[in-house]
Formats: C-alpha cells, structure tokens, sequence
C-alpha cells in the first residue's frame, strides 16, 4: 500500500512516514487508510512499475494501483462526486449505456482508467482516456481499478467535482475511440 500527498502529488509507498518527503506537507489519515468517501487522497494505492493496460512514458509515470468499489451504484455526472474527478465536460449517455451493459456480460475482466493528482485541486483525475469507463462502472456498481500516475505536466487540468461535466450526447470522433482497458 501507498499514499498520495494532498498538496503536490507526490506518491509514496512507505507508510510509516507522517509528512511528505517532498513538500513537508502533514499527511492526512497516517494512522489508517480511509474507505472510498472522501477525496481518493487516502485510497490505499498499491505500488506497481509495470503491469496492466498502461506504461510509464516520458510525460507520466505509472506509480500505484487501486481497485475502487461502493458496493453499490453511483451516477455520478452533474453531481458533487469528487473522489476521482474529470477533465472533460460531457460524457454521452449512449456509450455509457453501452459500457453498463458490456460490464453485465464481462465477470472475468475488470476495467481500468488512469488517474492523476490534481495539484491545483489537490483531487484525483481521470488522465485523458477513460470517462466513460469510469461513469459506466460506478452506474453499473463494477469495481474499476484506477492506475496513478505522476503526471507533473498535466496537473493544473480538470474540475474539482463532476457538477461540471454533465451527461450530454455529441458524435464521437475517430481518435476517441481507444476502448475500454480492461485487466
């Protein structure tokens, strides 16, 4: 298990340290991992390097992993939901029903999204890929497993709840269609 810091982002699987090797910042919760209800700040990230859908690259660095579930379903668009948080201002409703009903009928795989800390919202955020994903499995209560990156370059994007990205229909664009990662 790991931890994330709230201020900078930085990500560190040494539990026994109470302030972030990086900024100093006092971490939240050092006694005990916190269940899914707040921020994502406490989720109790794995270390991982490899492994999954997603690699490193030279913009982004694979740090942990995370499988998110409420045991029970979530719609999360137009709401104050802020436990991991989008980037973008739509999802289209059709694609998310198409993702619940792929979920019903996939036991063996469980889908994947890659997130980041936003250091200006101090919030995790969905990195690029993988809204739709993300929406279709809380709607559908599927577990999702969230991959952290430390994506420094992308740190100032993304809202601070989903009250801004609403459901909304819009044609999907050639390049949008990448799939859901599924592990």
């Amino acid at each position: 298990m790991g931890w994330i810091c709230k201020k900078c982002g930085e990500f560190s699987n040494d539990n026994s340290i109470v302030t972030c090797p990086n900024c100093g910042n006092v971490r939240d919760g050092a006694a005990a991992a916190k269940p899914a209800a707040n921020d994502g700040a406490d989720f109790p990230f794995e270390p991982v390097t490899s492994g999954g859908p997603y690699k490193s690259t030279g913009l982004q660095k694979l740090v942990g992993k995370y499988t998110l579930s409420y045991g029970g379903p979530k719609d999360v668009p137009g709401t104050g939901y802020d436990d991991v948080c989008p980037c973008q201002k739509h999802v289209n409703p059709d694609i998310v029903a198409d993702k619940v009903d792929m979920f019903a009928k996939t036991t063996d795989k469980t889908p994947s999204v890659p997130v980041f800390r936003n250091t200006n919202t101090g919030k995790l955020t969905i990195l690029g890929d993988g809204h739709h994903t993300f929406v279709a499995a809380l709607k559908s209560a599927t577990p999702v497993i969230l991959y952290l990156f430390e994506a420094k370059a992308y740190s100032s994007i993304g809202h601070s709840n989903w009250k801004s990205c609403t459901y909304e229909k819009f044609d999907v664009q050639a390049a949008a269609k990448t799939g859901t990662k599924m592990t």
